[in-house]
């Protein structure tokens, strides 16, 4: 919808914009189950959080989904896992030297006892 809209429709009545928060009205307000824990969760986000839900139908320059923020921090999690993945194979290493260590002083004990 947000695609459709020109500059004058967000200052506006919309009739469709209207219809999109009723239906979510409608879906907050909806019974759930007590077994569903995070379904009742997810509910309750979204009614402590309706009033900035549709923000981006209000005001042209808020984007519709989240994808400039997710690619700003992107690069600094993909460094973030490489260099866990680092650390990882570094304590790797670190536990097979200690190994070879331990074998190699287990077999010269052995030569020792002989």
């Amino acid at each position: 919808m947000e695609s459709k809209m020109n500059v004058t429709d967000y200052y506006i009545h919309n009739p469709k914009r209207r219809a999109i928060e009723k239906r979510l009205n409608i879906l907050v307000q909806y019974p759930l189950d007590e077994k569903n824990t995070e379904l009742i969760a997810f509910q309750k986000r979204l009614i402590k959080y309706r009033d900035f839900i549709f923000t981006f139908l209000y005001h042209p320059k808020v984007p519709a989904d989240n994808n400039a923020s997710e690619r700003a921090i992107r690069k600094s999690k993909v460094k973030q896992k490489r260099e866990h993945i680092l650390n990882i194979v570094n304590c790797l290493f670190d536990i097979e030297h200690l190994f070879s260590k331990e074998q190699t002083n287990d077999k010269c004990s052995i030569y020792k006892e002989q």
